[in-house]
């Protein structure tokens, strides 16, 4: 390779680099003041770049906030690869409801500090114009859907099922108030807004109680329901989807 390829592959790496550095400036500004609040001259202070140079790799700030929602909709592509291939089951419905109340809800999880920062983002979509929620909430609940609505099915088939599923939307709307009530839980929790006891077994409580209300019966909640062995499975799946990118977010 002749010394002149060698300089352009450095300055496309540094080109790289830096605007990576700019992207990940940019998310915790976001967080803290949402998109409209936020200045293009903040995101360049907190990267240690000019203005101008910002606009070498972003052509304008909703450009740079439309590259967010991919971004963090990308961290939780191995996981949803994996779920999507689990076999549909009570077992597996239980597996997923747990999973997605830890990952919304555990304060103790891995990348606490970046989850925190990707919710107010997703408060002040929902208060705002609402684009990157439904976004992010699309992208995220269109992949787990179908896997839960099978379990949901299979569940109803080996008699776990307490309440009939019902009709397909019926039974969406179901999993979208799961959803919906594990963020609400935990955007209550911030600043001791409703103090709930026994903060410990958070999880497993709101995880039984969405799974009651989803319609399983308590035997099969108790056949397949463990909380320890879920939790370690979900810190642990959450642990190796992340990359430094995001670590260095939360140093």
């Amino acid at each position: 390779m002749s010394p002149v390829k060698k300089v352009t592959s450095n300055k496309k790496i540094r080109a790289k680099d830096r605007r990576q550095k700019i992207f990940l400036a940019a998310i915790p500004l976001f967080a803290e003041y949402g998109i409209k609040a936020t200045t293009t001259k903040a995101i360049a202070q907190a990267a240690g770049v000019s203005e101008a140079l910002l606009y070498q790799h972003f052509a304008s700030k909703d450009e740079l906030f439309s590259e967010l929602g991919v971004f963090i909709c990308s961290k939780h592509d191995k996981i949803l690869k994996k779920i999507k291939e689990l076999r549909p089951s009570t077992s597996t419905l239980i597996n997923i409801i747990y999973f997605l109340v830890a990952d919304i809800a555990q304060e103790e999880a891995p990348l606490q500090q970046f989850k925190k920062m990707v919710q107010h983002i997703l408060l002040d979509s929902c208060m705002t114009d609402g684009k990157f929620a439904r976004f992010f909430f699309n992208d995220r609940m269109k992949q787990l859907m179908p896997i839960i609505i099978k379990s949901m099915q299979a569940a109803a088939k080996t008699g776990d099922m307490l309440i009939p599923i019902g009709q397909l939307t019926a039974a969406k709307n179901r999993i979208w108030f799961s959803h919906q009530l594990a963020l609400a839980v935990t955007l209550m929790r911030k600043n001791n807004v409703i103090d709930y006891h026994n903060q410990k077994n958070l999880v497993s409580e709101l995880a039984y109680f969405i799974l009651r209300g989803l319609g399983l019966k308590t035997s099969a909640i108790k056949k397949y329901f463990h909380p320890k062995t879920l939790g370690l499975m979900t810190m642990s799946l959450m642990a190796s989807t992340f990359n430094q990118e995001v670590d260095a977010l939360c140093e």
